[in-house]
């Protein structure tokens, strides 16, 4: 749900399924369509979106990732991951850079979240974050356990057998920013009373 009386600004790429949305000021934009240097099987661009912006709160380098699904360990998509991390970290590091050319003394928050699709090596997600803080450390994924438990998944549901996983991630710089309130929402563990005070329908994480 969007304030409809501001005005928005969707920053897209031809890769399906990302987009970073905001109103505030956009100030720089990935490419619309990035591409891996190695050749595979799969020749659909890479699905990322990734702006720069200036708020309220100092300048940021927000990318919207989603990785190739499929495979597991050391597996051709598991190569196409790592694959599209590095690309991906070489679009947030030109973003940060032109966060950080803003009016003001605030350093970028870099912020880069989405489906990593993590279900192979560790590597892949590492490849995406790595050097992204502003004191040259990776990103640090955000511990985001479901609203009104202790478990953390983020896929799965009624339509996979009630199996679930975590694949999906927000990254941040803890050297700049700290995660005050993150979870993930699962609608069809909630009560009826807490979905009609959130105005939620049950089906709306399915």
């Amino acid at each position: 749900h969007v304030d409809a009386s501001r005005d928005w600004t969707a920053v897209r790429s031809v890769g399906w399924g990302v987009a970073v949305v905001t109103h505030h000021p956009v100030i720089g934009r990935g490419p619309t369509e990035i591409r891996t240097e190695t050749l595979t099987r799969w020749d659909f661009p890479v699905r990322f979106a990734g702006a720069a912006v200036i708020t309220p709160d100092g300048p940021f380098a927000v990318g919207s990732i989603h990785l190739k699904a499929g495979g597991s360990l050391d597996t051709p998509e598991d190569q196409r991951r790592f694959d599209e991390a590095r690309e991906i970290r070489g679009v947030m590091q030109r973003l940060a850079l032109i966060a950080a050319g803003a009016p003001g003394d605030d350093a970028p928050v870099t912020v880069l979240g989405g489906d990593y699709n993590h279900n192979g090596h560790p590597k892949v997600p590492a490849n995406a974050i790595r050097g992204l803080d502003i004191d040259g450390s990776p990103l640090t994924m955000a511990y985001t356990p479901v609203l009104g438990t202790d478990s953390r998944y983020s896929f799965g549901g009624p339509a996979y057998g009630h199996r679930r996983s975590f694949l999906d991630y927000i990254a941040y710089p803890d050297a700049r920013a700290e995660v005050t309130a993150a979870f993930v929402l699962d609608t069809e563990i909630l009560s009826d009373s807490s979905l009609a005070g959130m105005g939620l329908e049950r089906s709306d994480s399915s």
